[in-house]
């Protein structure tokens, strides 16, 4: 479902929106879908990234973690290196 709704812009934004949409070939409607939309997925990544963030300083890697995962890279390394 779709509802309309009235906004007003200052006039440099609305400049710069009608720009940046014809640039894109979107129209008014499709644009403001568009950056709402990349809005609220930025702020969702960023709440993400936050909480992953704060997981990882309450548990980081273990030396064995890292040891392994450091073993993997060599090997994998030694696998792109070589002439198949």
């Amino acid at each position: 479902m779709t509802e309309r709704i009235a906004i007003s812009l200052d006039t440099p934004l609305l400049r710069a929106i009608e720009r940046e949409r014809k640039r894109l070939r979107l129209s008014r409607s499709e644009f403001m879908r568009f950056t709402t939309q990349a809005y609220f997925d930025a702020i969702e990544r960023k709440r993400r990234d936050d909480e992953y963030e704060r997981a990882y300083r309450e548990m980081p890697e273990t030396r064995e973690e890292l040891d392994a995962l450091n073993a993997v890279a060599a090997h994998t390394a030694s696998l792109i290196a070589d002439k198949w």
